[in-house]
């Protein structure tokens, strides 16, 4: 599994239950054992690749979002900030990470693309949520933790 930096205490099936119900949500299991093994912390592998206007990108985590109840980097937080509040987040995306600068990498939870990471420029302001700002980085939460890499690995 990942190494992982200042993780958030640890949680049991019924605290991601108890999430998961809260938002009416469920989490793909992939992700559902990373957040019993680590809830959320900093990566020690943190650099990522996504495709943008043809051409490979880089980008990184900062910080994995966590089950817990302080007020940064939280995962319900977050998630009722820019799904409810802000409305700027398409319904089947759940943030799961942030980067530096404010961007999101988040988790698709249903739809043909269940289980996907994409990452999440929060510099767009459309009309309404949508796929515009999103780009892809794996087809699932275990592919993408398996792509990170350190800085000098590029």
């Amino acid at each position: 599994m990942i190494q992982m930096i200042d993780s958030f205490q640890k949680v049991g099936l019924s605290q991601i239950n108890e999430l998961e119900a809260m938002l009416h949500i469920e989490i793909p299991e992939d992700y559902r054992l990373f957040l019993l093994s680590c809830n959320g912390g900093r990566p020690r592998k943190h650099v990522f690749t996504y495709i943008y206007e043809g051409r490979q990108e880089m980008g990184c985590v900062s910080r994995f979002l966590g089950i817990h109840e302080g007020e940064w980097d939280n995962l319900h937080q977050t998630t009722k900030t820019y799904k409810i509040f802000q409305k700027r987040l398409p319904d089947n995306l759940l943030p799961i990470a942030n980067d530096p600068g404010g961007n999101l990498i988040c988790l698709s939870l249903t739809g043909n693309d269940l289980g996907s990471i994409y990452f999440w420029d929060h510099d767009w302001e459309g009309e309404e949520p949508s796929y515009e700002n999103t780009f892809l980085i794996a087809t699932s939460f275990t592919e993408f933790i398996d792509s990170l890499m350190l800085d000098d690995e590029m």
